[in-house]
């Protein structure tokens, strides 16, 4: 339900859509002007459009300064069109079809991402915002490569939790530079290891809520 297509012929998400999904039904009823809808739109601060079969993400400058956008079990293959939300704190865009991480840099605010069960083969360490504290990249091929532990931890010093298990200061082996940690992650042929879930999903939101989110 909802969205319309795109010009590249992929559902995205429209201003109807977002006050269909973000809007108490009381409010679009009683509403009386177009303006008032855009004035309900800005005051939004987290946006839930899950399970809504989204291919593309576009038309969120109609929001304000939101802080947390779930965009969890759609159709995305990328991530884009966030300039307009740089004011996120929280992005969870899990379980897509994401297949390689964008840069993310301009969400300086940003401090928990959920990129987990897509299918990122490769990414820049660099192209993430330098002060997450919580980053999630399980069920991923990216985190089959040699080395990805280190190379992630080294490149962001402020993560207390990566692939839901808690980083513990000196825990980690040392970092040492190989080919498939230079700062990009590529594809390679390894075997399946599986990662067992140390945090629940509950736990890392109840730690986040604790920390600094301005």
């Amino acid at each position: 339900n909802g969205g319309m297509m795109s010009q590249q012929g992929l559902k995205t998400i429209t201003f109807d859509d977002l006050c269909r999904t973000q809007l108490s039904e009381t409010y679009l009823r009683d509403f009386d002007s177009h303006d008032d809808l855009v004035a309900a739109l800005l005051r939004v601060k987290q946006v839930n459009l899950q399970h809504r079969a989204i291919e593309l993400i576009d038309n969120l400058e109609c929001l304000g300064s939101i802080t947390h956008l779930y965009l969890e079990h759609n159709l995305l293959c990328k991530v884009e069109n966030l300039e307009c939300v740089t004011s996120l704190v929280v992005l969870n865009i899990s379980h897509n079809r994401i297949v390689e991480l964008a840069d993310l840099r301009l969400l300086s605010r940003l401090k928990l991402l959920d990129a987990s069960h897509n299918a990122i083969a490769a990414f820049h360490f660099e192209y993430l915002p330098s002060n997450l504290s919580f980053l999630d990249l399980s069920s991923n091929p990216c985190t089959q490569q040699k080395g990805y532990r280190d190379a992630v931890l080294r490149k962001l010093p402020n993560l207390k939790t990566l692939d839901t298990a808690n980083v513990i200061d000196g825990s980690d082996d040392a970092f040492e530079a190989t080919p498939e940690t230079d700062g990009t992650l590529a594809p390679m042929a390894s075997e399946p290891r599986f990662h067992l879930s140390q945090l629940s999903t509950a736990s890392v939101l109840a730690a986040l809520a604790q920390t600094d989110l301005h």
